[in-house]
């Protein structure tokens, strides 16, 4: 009995961090979905690995109940150490799983939500670089014209939305939260470091592909301006 009782209030908290990922990942604005997202990083979700230690805890005390709780403690702090590096030992709680079926489940679905746990963590590491750099090689690769606009502002912000029917990228020198935040407005921009860096590329994309690009230089800055010229 008690350990249904348990394992029914493990399920309602994983039940809550399943609604809690779904709402954020599904239901939210792009910029709030990335933002959460990219707080995965910050252990945000660490709910699941707190709920897998009753779930340990009563397998391993179901399966040698002559361990006393300080060497069962250990071991269910153990195997939840394992689960943060995707190792599963199911071997050390098989015998509660086999008997219990609501047991069985609850493991389930705490080891799903930990696979889940580990792919947003890597994808908050590595989002905004992946979509810079699928959008650079689509622009590349699908045959399009591309519009490079020189200059971060709310003109050329304007710009890129207006544009639809041509690849779109914003070329300026960005600090790291300039970057985010474009990426958050769904804004592609150059992964490389400087203006004069893309206008080389530019050059050498339209010798090597003889593709049009059209370039709008709004730097904001009339000299800077002359100078890209």
């Amino acid at each position: 009995m008690i350990y249904n009782v348990i394992t029914i209030a493990c399920l309602v908290l994983l039940a809550i961090e399943v609604l809690y990922v779904a709402l954020n990942i599904f239901v939210k604005e792009r910029a709030a979905r990335i933002s959460f997202v990219r707080e995965f990083k910050n252990g945000k979700c660490a709910i699941v690995y707190f709920t897998a230690i009753p779930i340990y805890y009563m397998g391993i005390y179901y399966a040698d109940g002559q361990k006393n709780v300080w060497d069962t403690l250990f071991d269910t702090v153990k195997s939840v150490v394992e689960l943060v590096v995707l190792k599963y030992d199911r071997k050390s709680i098989e015998l509660l799983m086999q008997d219990n079926q609501l047991y069985s489940t609850a493991v389930y679905i705490c080891f799903a939500l930990v696979g889940i746990n580990a792919l947003l963590l890597a994808f908050s590491l590595a989002s905004q670089h992946l979509w810079v750099f699928f959008g650079a090689v689509r622009a590349v690769l699908n045959g399009k014209s591309t519009v490079y606009i020189f200059g971060l502002n709310e003109e050329n912000k304007t710009i890129y939305r207006s544009e639809k029917k041509r690849n779109r990228m914003l070329v300026a020198t960005l600090s790291p939260t300039e970057a985010t935040s474009l990426y958050q407005e769904n804004i592609l921009f150059s992964p490389l470091p400087n203006e004069e860096i893309q206008l080389n590329r530019i050059f050498s994309l339209i010798h090597f592909f003889e593709r049009e690009c059209i370039v709008v230089l709004n730097t904001g800055d009339d000299e800077e301006n002359i100078k890209l010229c």
